[in-house]
């Protein structure tokens, strides 16, 4: 296991690259394909696990949860579904639509798109809160 504290690897590691022209968020960071999951990497997360080592430990019987951060995914529709806090550290959950990947410059389709789950330490600019968040 990586010795990187969770939030400080979060914070590091994940970021937001911008939005494309066709509204799709570029970003780094922690995915899962599942609320349970990332709810469950989040809170290894504030444990201080690196979030690569969380993704790890939560991939044991198959890949569940993903932490991108050397590509950039491609997320459409992304909402805004809760938040935790640590200290003065927020973790924002998102859930919104994998379309692609950008590996360099270069787009990668992901077909079909997949909906998924996903921490950022940072608020994501345009994204509304989804009802009950």
């Amino acid at each position: 296991m990586m010795k990187i504290a969770g939030l400080a690897g979060l914070m590091a590691l994940a970021s937001v690259a911008g939005t494309r022209a066709d509204g799709a968020h570029l970003v780094h960071g922690l995915h899962c394909r599942t609320e349970a999951q990332v709810d469950a990497a989040i809170a290894l997360i504030q444990g201080d696990m690196h979030p690569a080592a969380a993704a790890e430990m939560l991939n044991r019987d198959e890949v569940v949860c993903v932490f991108a951060d050397k590509i950039l995914y491609m997320i459409e529709r992304p909402a805004m579904i809760g938040q935790a806090k640590r200290g003065g550290v927020s973790l924002i959950k998102y859930e919104g639509t994998l379309v692609g990947v950008l590996v360099g410059k270069n787009p990668r389709p992901i077909e079909p798109p997949m909906h998924l789950y996903f921490v950022l330490p940072v608020r994501l600019s345009g994204v509304s809160e989804a009802d009950g968040a």
